[in-house]
């Protein structure tokens, strides 16, 4: 043979670089067998060598053999070809360990080169001889192994080169040739064969080697893979899995080949519906639909297994599950019926299927979420799956629990499709936020712990996306109520929370939620959570924490009477007409505005979210029209809070900063109000005799604010108010509003006078609408007291609020005269004159109330203004029944009481047990001793302290003229007032004891029972137009 020395070498170089040139001349004088004996001795004599030179020499040697001739007669290929083989293979299995990696490539791509030359010549002069075969027995084994290990990143072309030719072999093959490779193998060896076929064509169904736009050879590259697969799974069938081989290879072996189907089936290249149509015309006449071959061929194998099939559940829900995510209703229609064949299979061996329901219920979530899935699809699925659940001759267990598992899945699959259309938009973000409930209400019904947290966090970071503060932490509520402080479990990380045990977990939410409370300036929801912690730390004796919580909650106390909270608006929302999403449609809403928004800006806002909306100019319910039209119609009006009973505060001397808060949080009915005149004809705003009130009140599923901003309107109730009951809901709001910003003013949060001004001006100047003289035209007269015992009471009630406004204008006016800038003197001086003649005017009601003795106490005054505030705000029938959570009450000794003084009345001892914080919002105001039946509060104690008493207020005021009623007079610990406001203090024969005992308007009789029926005292802001109808 040719040696390969350092001598030698370029003499063998020489040699395989001309003896080509000489094969045609020797086909001149030579019969070609004898020509392809002189090229097998030659190349065949060639040594073995590393030496780059003589490697490039000789495969360029072969290359320009298969180039020639002799290749194109069957006697030349018949010979030639198994001396290639074996030389190719050589240099394709070559070793890449001893040399330069660069070398390797250049010598493989050489390899190759030739190998798809010879491919390429077989399949166009001899695809039907016994060459092919020859082919597939030298080379299938490697072409196969070289596809899975070759490097796709590193030698895309070269990984290219060789799926091009594996493509050109197996489209050589038929039957007869996978028959005759795989019969000589033993069971073993089949089982390995199988499995490496099965993962280098899943492989390149899942990472294309070619580019998307190559069209003819992605086509022919899965016709080619699908005929391979529908040959290779004959020998499948012979190597069915047993029952008892859950583990085996065997198992596997059909797992793989599941997996394959799957990934063909889904692979982007044969997605038919992205191409365009003269493009998917043209594909579908040459190649068919190979989806829907590859899935009939899939469901022939899975009826294959029987009883075997339980042994694929449910590792194959979430790989079938994308199967039937195809468009493509022939696949869907077959393969859907499937996952009945698993619900029944388990069932019938472990009497429930509960685990197939999890994997289809939490596959279905991540595919939606990922694109797949449509309204058809739905349908489908329900109804092949209703109709086998409905099956006459199943059992009645399984029947129920089928029925329930359709209905289960169509109703995820409405609402994952319904947040897919709501997220792929930047506006929709409250429609987003709704449907996130929806769902993670759905995965705590079914207990799915996971995909219950996954959806909580969704929803708190829309809200923090939005500052939705507030909202952020009762999202957060549903989280913490799942752990326990007395758990030592250990959770794993989770989003932004590291590894650690259950009760830290909940110590850091916790604090999260008391972050975003304080955030939201919602400081009363925050105390639960204080005491809870205090707890904990306390137990645990981590008095640094404690410390720091504690402080934190003085600190809260303090922002509650000192710190300015604006409240918030709400609204009516109405989504009428079959345009809007499925889960919005003909649906109701109370919205919870943003702090400083109205009317206009929540318009605007919903109507960006829904351009194509048009927004309904009335607030009457819409008609069946425009409900069923196609069309998209937004109802948004004003609505205002109606104020629940809270029992913590009934008889409780509760300052108006604390009752403030719970005027626009956990509200769970609002009303609506529209005069109208029942005798006919227009009603007129300064006509009080004929303003009635046409209200209707909307019933919510959930307060407000809570984890949305949105709450459905469960129910509504409509009923009408006479005029007098209007003016009386009237007055009281006023007297509110007018104590809560003289509240301001005496907890120093207010120093303007500017807004005090403007206020008592309107109020006790009232020129515009007439005043309590239009009052007096339209009630107090014999007319309209006579009509009915109704009336009269109803009349003396407006008399007492009355007289209640100018209590607190009197001390408004006070107030007034020590704040106002002197340069307003003549303005201060005009209000105290305005004001003395308002005072006069009404003391003939303080008479006729059997009001004229003289000026009670203060607690009696305060005594009478919880009275009075207890019946105007809590005398609704539907309050009791709206109450939804309830508050702990601690009781605390007369002694504490009196030792508090003004501060905030403390909260529960950390030894008291506090309800679930998530479950009920806990308020900051708690119960108090009784003394003669009535609450002792801050300022009772203060004048019990003072030893004055009624009787002696009363004995001091007997000298005053019962013709012009005297006005309390100041507090001892208030500065004198200026000059200007002296024309109107006019008690001086109280002693300093007895004024410090002195906290508000006298009292009053108490209403009679009669009004205990009124409807709830909900304010009009007149301020807002009346939509028309």
């Amino acid at each position: 043979p040719l040696r390969s020395t350092d001598t030698e070498s370029c003499i063998l170089a020489k040699a395989l670089k001309y003896f080509p040139q000489t094969i045609p001349e020797l086909n001149k004088i030579l019969p070609i067998t004898t020509t392809c004996g002189i090229i097998s001795d030659f190349i065949d004599a060639v040594p073995s060598t590393d030496e780059k030179e003589i490697i490039g020499y000789k495969l360029r040697c072969i290359g320009d053999i298969v180039k020639g001739v002799l290749l194109d007669s069957i006697e030349g290929c018949t010979q030639l070809i198994p001396l290639l083989m074996k030389h190719l293979k050589l240099h394709l299995k070559h070793d890449e360990t001893a040399r330069d990696e660069l070398e390797v490539k250049k010598e493989k791509t050489q390899a190759v080169n030739i190998l798809t030359y010879i491919l390429i010549t077989v399949s166009n002069k001899h695809s039907n001889t016994p060459v092919v075969k020859m082919i597939v027995d030298d080379l299938m084994d490697i072409l196969f192994r070289l596809v899975c290990q070759v490097d796709k990143e590193k030698d895309m072309d070269l990984a290219r080169d060789y799926v091009s030719c594996l493509i050109a072999l197996l489209h050589l093959m038929n039957n007869d040739h996978y028959t005759s490779y795989m019969k000589p193998m033993n069971e073993h060896n089949l089982i390995h064969f199988l499995n490496e076929v099965f993962l280098v064509f899943n492989d390149l169904m899942k990472s294309n080697v070619y580019p998307r736009d190559w069209i003819v050879m992605n086509m022919l590259q899965s016709y080619v893979v699908l005929n391979a697969i529908i040959c290779f799974s004959k020998a499948l069938t012979k190597l069915l899995p047993q029952v008892k081989d859950y583990m085996g290879k065997k198992k596997q072996l059909w797992e793989n080949f599941f997996y394959l189907c799957v990934a063909f089936i889904t692979q982007d290249t044969l997605q038919l519906e992205d191409f365009r149509q003269p493009k998917r015309k043209k594909i579908s006449s040459q190649y068919g639909d190979m989806r829907s071959e590859m899935g009939l061929e899939m469901i022939s194998m899975w009826k294959q297994l029987g009883d075997s099939k339980r042994l694929f559940v449910p590792e194959m829900v979430g790989p079938f599950l994308e199967v039937t995510l195809v468009p493509l209703d022939s696949l869907r229609r077959e393969v859907i019926p499937i996952f009945f064949d698993m619900i029944e299979c388990y069932h019938y061996h472990f009497t429930n299927f509960d685990i197939v329901e999890r994997e289809v219920i939490d596959k279905l979530d991540v595919h939606v979420s990922q694109g797949k899935g449509d309204k058809r699809y739905v349908a489908m699925m329900y109804e092949i799956l209703l109709k086998k659940c409905n099956n006459p001759d199943l059992p009645r267990a399984l029947h129920q629990s089928g029925v329930r598992f359709v209905n289960s899945v169509k109703y995820l699959l409405e609402h994952l499709l319904n947040f897919r259309e709501v997220r792929e938009s930047d506006h929709h973000s409250e429609a987003k936020m709704l449907c996130i409930v929806n769902l993670l209400n759905f995965y705590e019904e079914l207990n799915r712990q996971e995909m219950y947290l996954r959806y909580i966090w969704k929803l708190y970071s829309s809200h923090l996306l939005q500052k939705n503060f507030v909202e952020a932490a009762f999202t957060l509520e549903m989280y913490a109520s799942k752990l326990k402080f007395e758990s030592d479990m250990v959770l794993e990380q989770f989003e932004e929370f590291p590894r650690e045990k259950d009760r830290e977990r909940k110590a850091r939410l916790f604090k999260t939620i008391i972050n975003h409370h304080e955030e939201g300036m919602s400081f009363e929801n925050c105390f639960p959570f204080y005491k809870l912690l205090a707890d904990y730390y306390e137990t645990i004796f981590d008095y640094k924490e404690l410390s720091g919580i504690l402080t934190r909650q003085a600190a809260a106390y303090t922002n509650i009477l000192k710190a300015e909270r604006q409240g918030v608006d709400f609204f009516y929302i109405g989504f009428y007409g079959l345009g809007f999403p499925q889960f919005l449609q003909n649906r109701r809403f109370i919205y919870c505005g943003r702090k400083f928004e109205k009317a206009g800006t929540v318009n605007s806002r919903f109507q960006e979210q829904f351009p194509a909306a048009t927004l309904l100019p009335y607030t009457s319910h819409p008609d069946e029209e425009i409900k069923n039209s196609p069309k998209q119609h937004l109802q948004i009006y004003k609505v205002n809070p109606v104020i629940e009973e809270r029992e913590e505060f009934i008889d409780r001397d509760v300052p108006s900063i604390i009752l403030q808060f719970y005027d626009s949080n956990d509200v769970k009915a609002f009303s609506y109000d529209k005069i109208f005149n029942k005798s006919g004809g227009k009603a007129k705003d300064d006509d009080f005799g004929s303003l009635w009130i046409h209200k209707t009140t909307f019933f919510t599923m959930d307060p407000l604010p809570s984890k949305l901003r949105l709450a459905e309107i469960t129910h509504h109730e409509i009923s009408e108010i006479s005029p007098i009951k209007s003016a009386i809901e009237t007055m009281e709001t006023k007297n509110k509003h007018l104590r809560l910003q003289i509240d301001g003013y005496k907890s120093k949060r207010e120093t303007s006078a500017k807004p005090l001004s403007m206020t008592l001006q309107g109020t006790i100047d009232a020129r515009v609408m007439g005043g309590i003289k239009k009052y007096e035209d339209a009630f107090f007269n014999e007319g309209f007291i006579s009509e009915s015992q109704q009336n009269g009471e109803d009349v003396l009630t407006l008399k007492r609020t009355i007289i209640e406004q100018v209590e607190i204008l009197q001390e408004g006016v006070e107030i007034h005269g020590k704040v106002c800038d002197p340069s307003v003197k003549q303005l201060h001086e005009h209000i105290v004159k305005m004001f003395n003649e308002m005072r006069k005017d009404t003391s003939k009601y303080r008479r006729e109330l059997g009001l004229t003795s003289g000026t009670p106490s203060r607690a009696s005054r305060a005594s009478f203004a919880i009275s009075s505030s207890s019946s105007n705000r809590y005398n609704s029938t539907l309050s009791r029944n709206m109450r939804s959570r309830h508050s702990m009450v601690s009781v605390t000794s007369a002694e504490e009481t009196a030792h508090n003084g003004s501060t905030p009345p403390p909260l529960p001892s950390r030894k008291e047990i506090l309800p679930d914080p998530v479950q009920k919002r806990s308020s900051i105001v708690h119960g108090s001793p009784l003394i003669n039946g009535s609450p002792l509060g801050r300022d009772s104690a203060r004048s019990i302290n003072s030893n004055s008493s009624a009787d002696n207020i009363d004995n001091s005021s007997n000298s005053l003229d019962e013709s012009q009623p005297p006005l309390p007079p100041r507090p001892a610990n208030m500065n004198k007032s200026s000059p200007e406001s002296n024309s109107f203090i006019t008690d001086d024969s109280l002693s300093d004891t007895q004024i410090s005992g002195i906290n508000g308007p006298p009292p009053l009789p108490q209403r009679t029972n009669s009004n205990a029926a009124r409807p709830p005292k909900v304010p009009r802001d007149k301020s807002v137009p009346v939509p028309s109808q």
